[in-house]
């Protein structure tokens, strides 16, 4: 077995902070530390790490964001969660001139709040966050992309009372919860089981995490706020329907991902 090519490449960035095309016309070449640097970041590969651990970066939405074992890497998936956050923010007419506050649950990286304040001038966002690791490593990208409108908020959302915690009320409400079913962990690579369990399963059913929030949320939006929900593969219709039992929100809609799968559920206050 043996690295792809662009991975090899994207470890020779992140050790030597040079541009490839000096390796490839002669202008530079590895000192020796770099060299065994190298060899050890390709074992580590070869035994199944994350890349993005190994470098200890990722890309997202334009960023360059840090990551290190004990947080979720950012998925082009939860792209598409803080665009359609974004398109809300910008084609509501009640939004185009005010401070708007949001909620971002589950921060992990801090990917989704520092999406938002990245690409939007007018937002300020509380990012709740129950692991001290993760809240490390979100701390280092809010100071670079959070443009000092991003707070970290210590907080298991799941059994925390949110009132106590948080200030409503918010705009929007986002978050990219667990939702893999526990009965489908065994099945996920060993590569993705390196990433905390925490942060990928949502319980026996795998939306129960969901659910909660859902339930909680309605509470504190603003009238006329929404909640943006990452969902898992067959969640839609099963949280649609318990969306329908509830009184506080209703389905907005629901937005497809690159693949063509259910992937953002919309819900707005009524």
């Amino acid at each position: 077995p043996r690295t792809a090519d662009w991975e090899t490449k994207a470890m020779l960035r992140a050790i030597t902070q040079k541009d490839l095309l000096q390796f490839f016309t002669g202008d530079a070449s590895l000192t020796p530390l770099e060299k065994k640097t190298l060899k050890s970041w390709v074992q580590r590969r070869l035994q199944g790490e994350p890349l993005a651990y190994i470098t200890g970066n990722t890309s997202f939405m334009d960023m360059t964001l840090v990551v290190g074992p004990g947080v979720l890497i950012p998925r082009i998936e939860t792209e598409v969660l803080v665009k359609k956050v974004l398109e809300f923010l910008s084609e509501t007419a009640a939004f185009q001139k005010k401070s708007l506050r949001a909620l971002d649950l589950g921060t992990g990286s801090g990917n989704i709040a520092v999406g938002l304040t990245n690409h939007h001038s007018r937002i300020w966002v509380d990012a709740v966050e129950a692991s001290s690791q993760a809240r490390r490593i979100a701390q280092v990208n809010v100071n670079r992309y959070g443009k000092g409108r991003v707070s970290l908020v210590e907080m298991d959302f799941v059994k925390d009372r949110w009132e106590e915690h948080l200030k409503a009320p918010y705009d929007v409400i986002v978050s990219n919860p667990p939702y893999v079913p526990q009965k489908d962990y065994a099945t996920l690579s060993a590569e993705v089981k390196m990433e905390p369990k925490r942060a990928l399963v949502g319980g026996l059913e795998g939306d129960e995490i969901i659910r909660h929030v859902i339930g909680e949320s309605a509470s504190l939006l603003d009238p006329g706020g929404k909640l943006f929900l990452e969902i898992g593969i067959h969640q839609a219709k099963p949280l649609s329907d318990f969306v329908q039992g509830l009184g506080a929100l209703q389905l907005d809609r629901v937005i497809q991902d690159h693949q063509g799968i259910d992937r953002v559920l919309i819900l707005k206050k009524k």
